[in-house]
């Protein structure tokens, strides 16, 4: 997908059967200088306060290994 000025390629979605055996999926991949980093607490300061509740919850219990 190009970027709005048409120059640049912002990401890139493969098909990577042909190069996986033949299993079937696809690759994402996604230029890292079109990242924008926001510190959640500003968030609401820069319009995307929607998305806080993301980051409020607890995270999800990560499974013990023996």
């Amino acid at each position: 997908m190009p970027d709005s000025a048409g120059s640049t390629r912002m990401t890139a979605i493969s098909d990577t059967s042909s190069t996986t055996g033949g299993e079937e999926g696809l690759r994402y991949c996604i230029n890292s200088a079109a990242l924008r980093v926001i510190p959640v607490d500003k968030l609401e300061a820069d319009g995307y306060g929607e998305y806080r509740k993301l980051f409020d919850s607890p995270p999800p219990p990560t499974a013990k290994h023996d």
